[in-house]
C-alpha cells in the first residue's frame, strides 16, 4: 500500500508565518510613513499608504487561502482514509487533529470550560478514546505519554482555529465558534 503525505499542518505553519511577516512590514510602514509626514514629506508618505494597502489586501487573500487550505486538506484527507491508503509521520499515534474534537467534547460536557488535566482524565485510556501503545509510549523530555504532548498541540490549534479562548492559565474555555464545530 501507498503512503501519501499531505503535511497540512506544515502548510498552514507557512501560511501563519507569512502572516505575522506582513504584520510585521504594515509596523514598519506605518512607522516610516509617520516619519515621512513628520518631515512634511507628503508625496512619500501617499506612496507608503498605496503600498501599505496593497499589502493589507495580500493580507486578505492570504487569509481567504488559509481558509481555503483548511476546507481542501480536511477534504483530502478523509478521501485518503477512506481511499484506505496510509498516511506518512504518524506511525500509529493519535494527531493533534485527531484530539481536537474529542477534547472539545469533553469541555461542552463539563460546562463549557475545564483544565488540561480534567480532559486528560476524561479521554484517558478507558475513557472516550482508544489509544495505541504510540500514543502510550513516553516522551523522552517530559516523560509523558505522547498522547499529552498531542493534546497540548490540539489546544493551540483550536485557539488559532478561535474554538477555544486563549488563555494564559490553559484553561479551555469554549467559544460558540467552537460549539458550533463541535455540534457540526
Amino acid at each position: 500500500m501507498a503512503k501519501f503525505a499531505l503535511k497540512a499542518n506544515r502548510i498552514e505553519s507557512c501560511l501563519r508565518t507569512l502572516k505575522k511577516r506582513l504584520s510585521s512590514l504594515t509596523l514598519r510602514l506605518n512607522a516610516e510613513a509617520a516619519t515621512k509626514m513628520k518631515a512634511g514629506q507628503y508625496d512619500s508618505v501617499k506612496e507608503l499608504m498605496d503600498v501599505g494597502t496593497s499589502i493589507s489586501k495580500f493580507s486578505l487573500a492570504v487569509d481567504e487561502l488559509t481558509e481555503i487550505w483548511r476546507v481542501v486538506s480536511e477534504d483530502a484527507a478523509k478521501k485518503v482514509e477512506a481511499l484506505g491508503i496510509g498516511t506518512v509521520g504518524n506511525a500509529g499515534r493519535t494527531t493533534a487533529k485527531q484530539l481536537c474534537i474529542p477534547a472539545l467534547k469533553t469541555v461542552v460536557a463539563r460546562g463549557g470550560a475545564a483544565k488540561t488535566e480534567e480532559i486528560i482524565s476524561d479521554l484517558a485510556p478507558g475513557g472516550i478514546l482508544s489509544l495505541s501503545d504510540a500514543d502510550l509510549a513516553l516522551t523522552r523530555r517530559k516523560n509523558e505519554p505522547r498522547w499529552h504532548a498531542a493534546l497540548e498541540r490540539a489546544h493551540k490549534q483550536c485557539e488559532r482555529r478561535g474554538w477555544i479562548e486563549a488563555r494564559p492559565d490553559g484553561v479551555w474555555s469554549i467559544t460558540p465558534l467552537g460549539r458550533k464545530f463541535v455540534a457540526a
